[in-house]
């Protein structure tokens, strides 16, 4: 049964786990309430890391003991995955035995780099509370789930996903990041899933895949929940309009332990994971967006005091329609390294946008020669058809295109397999 309900709720699921975790009546909560629980929680991460850590026991013990306001941080330090590279032991704070998960992941800079993250038990236990709370927000007992994201190996994203919803009676299929359309699609069809969960551009190749049966799957799924990269109003329309379906963003990264933040049905930014993560934004321009930093709250195998994630953002500091009286993360504007070589403040994800307003576009790449003279590839399904001449015409009053002065189309039924699904620039030199 296919169900879209979109009722206002007074709390949302996150605030409730928030308030319980900082042990307030969800009533009481607000951004001031959560800042002070957030103080006392930095100074604890910072006595702990200071302890175990030898990367922050040796290069920060100029600083303070302890902060008496957020705004005091922001003039320490800062690290980053260039510092995580290869000295990853020096970040750890527990002996190697007690480690039972550890992550590797390619870097966003030097091709074949990679950091290795590592969680013991408690760090995931943490990470599946927010998981339910954020499910909590479109999923119902009863329904299936079909997750089209890394599979059901212990402490990934499939696996997660699954053991977190158990109690809410929602039965799970890890089926993994999707190569093959066809295949994938049959998938869908045989488990008939109520909600799914993938990468944003693999789940609208699959619903334009579908239209060639008139997308039977729309009257089985009533939400999609769409991650691992920018996720574009384009992609959320067009499956609104194939699937009849509800869309939410979530926000989150292996140093978060996956899961940060997730959309309600409000769709107007993302219910952080206040009580595990403080976030900041660096250094933030007129309109308030700046690098995302993070400090994770409460970890233990492998704490991170102000990491820059790279991510352009900001906050959304009015209530939320769903009730909610905490900031939220707005949408990801881009990666810190991830700006057009072009005049305008543009970013891969502004490319997206624009890619997935056009209906045959399953697949797009961003390629860049020795002069950052950029190359626009769109990929197409077989059979359908599309030109350079018809994107022109299609996207004429939009002035990012103007500045990309190559497109190329080619047709695929497949997507290429790899750890890391986001979009950027390649370098064709």
């Amino acid at each position: 049964m296919k169900r879209n309900d979109t009722t206002h709720v007074e709390h949302v699921a996150p605030d409730e786990l928030i308030a319980q975790r900082i042990g307030i009546p969800v009533d009481s909560l607000d951004q001031d309430a959560v800042a002070r629980w957030q103080v006392a929680a930095f100074n604890e991460t910072w006595q702990y890391v200071r302890t175990h850590s030898k990367f922050y026991r040796e290069q920060w013990s100029h600083l303070p003991d302890a902060i008496t306001s957020l705004e005091e941080l922001k003039g320490w330090p800062s690290v980053s995955e260039t510092d995580l590279v290869g000295q990853e032991w020096r970040f750890q704070c527990i002996s190697p035995s007690e480690v039972n998960r550890v992550v590797t992941v390619p870097t966003t800079g030097t091709a074949g780099n990679s950091k290795h993250i590592a969680f013991n038990e408690i760090d995931q236990a943490r990470s599946l509370e927010f998981i339910q709370a954020g499910f909590k927000l479109f999923c119902h007992e009863g329904d299936r789930l079909l997750v089209l994201m890394s599979g059901d190996t212990p402490g990934g994203i499939g696996w997660a996903v699954r053991k977190a919803v158990a109690p809410i009676g929602v039965d799970t299929l890890a089926f993994g990041s999707v190569t093959d359309l066809a295949e994938a699609y049959r998938v869908i069809m045989d488990f008939r899933p109520q909600v799914i969960v993938g990468i944003p551009y693999q789940v609208a190749a699959l619903a334009r895949w579908g239209q060639a049966f008139s997308n039977p799957e729309s009257q089985f799924i009533h939400s999609a929940l769409l991650s691992a990269d920018a996720v574009p109003d384009s992609v959320c329309q067009r499956l609104r309009n194939l699937w009849g379906c509800q869309t939410y963003r979530h926000y989150g990264m292996t140093e978060m332990a996956i899961f940060g933040g997730v959309e309600c049905s409000a769709h107007h930014g993302y219910h952080m994971r206040g009580c595990d993560l403080l976030m900041e934004i660096d250094n933030p321009d007129a309109n308030g967006y700046g690098e995302l930093i993070i400090t994770t709250l409460g970890r233990q195998a492998m704490p991170l005091v102000r990491y820059r994630t790279g991510d352009i953002s900001r906050f959304l500091k009015e209530p939320c329609a769903c009730g909610s009286k905490l900031y939220r993360l707005d949408n990801i504007r881009g990666r810190r390294n991830s700006r057009l070589p072009v005049p305008g403040n543009y970013y891969v994800p502004d490319v997206s946008e624009l890619a997935f307003r056009l209906p045959q576009v399953i697949d797009f790449d961003l390629e860049a020669d020795e002069n950052k003279e950029l190359t626009l590839v769109l990929r197409t399904l077989p059979g359908d058809v599309l030109s350079a001449a018809d994107v022109r015409e299609e996207l004429k009053d939009e002035p990012l295109l103007k500045e990309i002065p190559n497109i190329r189309i080619e047709t695929s039924d497949r997507f290429p397999s790899g750890p890391n699904m986001k979009k950027r620039i390649r370098n064709n030199v």
